[in-house]
């Protein structure tokens, strides 16, 4: 008998052996030599250390230091195929920090290295901040990386994950086709105080005219406009675009679409405006504070002072978005103005860069990123499971 049971740990242990060595790659992630611009050497290695430390807290999923790797085959940092090799990992962990002006632009990516394609990615920005600030952030964006990846409901390194990635790109290139505008572009209903388009089924509260104080001390003052209800859904963005782009699908259709760009919300905007008599667009940032205070009130978050009635942030969203409209509305019967996702405006950053302001905070942040008054400075271009938009047509 212990003979027997000797020799059936022995096959136990060898099938354990196998396992991780057929599998251990799969959650081995290389980092590569961060990208940096403007930046002084001794700061870079700083905020490295930084980031590494960071990510080296996630226990599901090994971080390798490239340059580390580098350095003991004696090989120069040009080529990440090359410490992925020595190492047997499949996946590249890319990171930026550029400085313009006074504004430093940080963003992470995790890509799989044989054919680049995008697995995740995240971004921030901090303004006239000082290294310990920078560091902040830097340490932040390594656990929405880490945090982001384990969202997936199939784990987002698997192959179906990728497969998703590469279907979605080959899709949405598909429905960029110029379609013929209709000959009678159906009519926006209003239903009481409300617009709903009929394209979509958005619904547009009115807010008339007003002025707050803004945190300079200036007054700011807004005309009657119409704003979205809710941030735009994913089946909202299906109806006009025809895709899915956002990471949390399975949270639904009545979910805000994610991972959409400020160009391409500009897209859906051409596109809906085409097929609508409805007159759609982003709203600028003092509309959107102006709303997020429930009308210029002097609230925190929109709707008073408790985020947690307000918004979904990192402490309580559970590393996901959620269904619109399951928080408390604030005082102009609007949802998810504070949290949730954060929503992309028209304004421009500042006069001196081609950057983009998105307000309100996401599932991912802290809370203080939820306060009417913050903002984050983002390339147009760029996508994030953090980033939606609401609707704005004016009156």
């Amino acid at each position: 008998m212990k003979k027997m049971a000797a020799g059936i740990l022995i096959i136990i242990l060898t099938i354990v052996v196998l396992i991780s060595m057929v599998f251990a790659d799969t959650f081995d992630i290389i980092v590569a030599p961060m990208n940096t611009l403007n930046i002084d050497p001794n700061t870079k290695e700083y905020l490295m250390d930084i980031f590494l430390g960071e990510l080296s807290q996630s226990k599901k999923y090994k971080f390798i230091n490239a340059a580390v790797v580098y350095s003991s085959i004696n090989a120069s940092a040009n080529d990440i195929k090359i410490a992925a090799k020595q190492k047997g990992a499949n996946l590249a962990l890319k990171s930026n920090i550029i400085k313009e002006g006074d504004t430093y632009l940080i963003s992470g990516k995790i890509e799989n290295i044989s054919d680049g394609t995008l697995i995740i990615s995240a971004k921030d920005s901090c303004r006239k901040c000082k290294s310990e600030d920078l560091a902040n952030k830097l340490a932040i964006l390594a656990q929405r990386l880490i945090a982001q990846k384990t969202a997936y409901p199939n784990s987002s390194f698997d192959s179906q994950a990728r497969l998703n990635v590469k279907q979605y790109q080959k899709t949405y290139i598909n429905t960029q086709k110029t379609k013929p505008l209709q000959e009678s572009p159906p009519q926006v209903k209003i239903i009481n105080s409300t617009l709903r388009d009929s394209q979509t089924g958005i619904d547009f509260i009115l807010v008339k005219a007003g002025s707050y104080q803004a945190g300079d001390g200036s007054t700011k003052k807004v005309n009657n406009f119409y704003i979205g209800k809710y941030e735009v859904t994913q089946g909202q963005w299906k109806k006009i675009m025809n895709v899915n782009p956002s990471w949390f699908k399975n949270c639904g259709d009545n979910c805000p679409v994610e991972q959409v760009s400020w160009n391409d919300v500009q897209k859906f905007i051409s596109t809906l405006n085409s097929k609508s008599s409805g007159k759609y667009r982003l709203p600028t940032g003092v509309e959107w504070e102006f709303v997020c205070r429930s009308g210029g009130k002097n609230e925190t978050y929109s709707g008073g002072e408790d985020v947690e009635r307000a918004a979904w942030y990192g402490d309580n969203s559970g590393k996901k978005t959620h269904p619109a409209g399951k928080k408390t509305s604030n005082g102009l019967g609007i949802y998810d103005m504070s949290g949730n996702v954060w929503e992309w405006t028209q304004d421009n950053y500042d006069r001196s860069s081609n950057l983009r302001v998105a307000r309100g905070g996401s599932w991912y942040e802290n809370a203080g990123y939820s306060r009417c008054v913050d903002r984050m400075a983002s390339s147009q271009g760029l996508t994030d499971s953090g980033i939606g938009f609401r609707l704005m047509m004016a009156h």
